[in-house]
């Protein structure tokens, strides 16, 4: 059965690459994953800098996944670990593949964003979604109102945070530091204390930035850090850019935008040499613009 998997595997994975010459094709993709890597990058977690964390991907998953999914992920574990009617191969597949990939990951990959474990997510929604049928296939009343709150949780989190998904962290994110900033969008406006580059930020946002502006800059100079590829001014955004002398020193007053991924590693990279220069950036500002672009007003 397990052969039989794989090749139906390999057959797929052939038939994406368009059945290619090199047989070998996507191991040789494989092995590129982290080649444009910068040497000797510094990961980020929660404030801290360092060239890998091994902690990282879980609490990705933890911060980064619906409250309501990890609970009834973690129902699920329990349901079909107790569960005598499953097969063992049942329980080793939905158990083993993801646990495998997970800890290879966490070994192999750099630590710069949740999508490097995507792979294992389908496996936890897989027990969640065992938690939800027992629920609802209980007699107890009580079940299926809790498996109706919670996906209604999940409903109203994915609204919240529309269409601004990429830059989405549950209410753990904001619960134990700035409890108050948990919103319709579960703790997203909390994203940047726990981790930076794709997980917060992949250079979205400009457009709404640019409406944001429009609306209520009101004449105020505008300074812009930004993070991405794509050039600002192909949205109007022609203001100076502010780098780490302008953010860590004497700032002029205006208006600051700066991108998310900047401002969860400025305040990090500023504490390894002027300790408590970018803590400003860590106070709630003024504005957020589609969750990836914080503003600050700086008098």
């Amino acid at each position: 059965m397990f052969l039989a998997m794989c090749a139906i595997a390999a057959v797929v994975i052939q038939a994406l690459y368009l059945f290619n010459s090199d047989p070998f094709l996507y191991l040789t993709g494989l092995k590129k994953v982290n080649a444009d890597h910068i040497a000797g990058y510094q990961a980020y977690l929660h404030g801290d800098l360092a060239p890998r964390f091994f902690s990282y991907f879980a609490v990705a998953y933890l911060v980064k996944e619906p409250l309501a999914t990890v609970l009834l992920s973690i129902g699920g574990l329990v349901i079909l670990l107790r569960g005598k009617t499953t097969p063992v191969m049942t329980k080793l597949f939905l158990l083993l593949t993801p646990l495998v990939f997970f800890l290879a990951t966490t070994i192999l990959a750099d630590d710069i964003g949740i999508r490097y474990i995507i792979p294992t997510l389908p496996f936890a929604y897989l027990l969640a979604g065992l938690a939800l049928a027992t629920l609802f296939e209980k007699r107890l009343v009580w079940g299926r109102y809790l498996a109706a709150a919670l996906c209604l949780w999940v409903a109203v989190e994915a609204i919240g945070i529309y269409p601004d998904h990429l830059s989405y962290f549950n209410e753990s994110a904001c619960l134990l530091e700035a409890p108050r900033r948990i919103g319709w969008d579960g703790g997203s406006a909390c994203g940047s204390m726990w981790l930076d580059d794709s997980n917060v930020d992949w250079g979205q946002g400009l457009k709404q930035l640019r409406a944001w502006l429009d609306r209520h800059a009101n004449g105020r100079p505008v300074h812009l850090t930004y993070f991405g590829v794509y050039p600002p001014e192909g949205y109007g955004l022609q203001y100076p850019k502010a780098g780490l002398p302008e953010l860590l020193g004497n700032r002029p007053p205006g208006l600051y935008a700066i991108s998310a991924h900047q401002v969860a590693r400025i305040p990090a990279l500023a504490d390894l040499n002027a300790p408590g220069a970018g803590a400003w950036l860590r106070s709630p500002p003024e504005a957020m613009a589609g969750h990836a672009f914080y503003i600050y007003n700086v008098r």
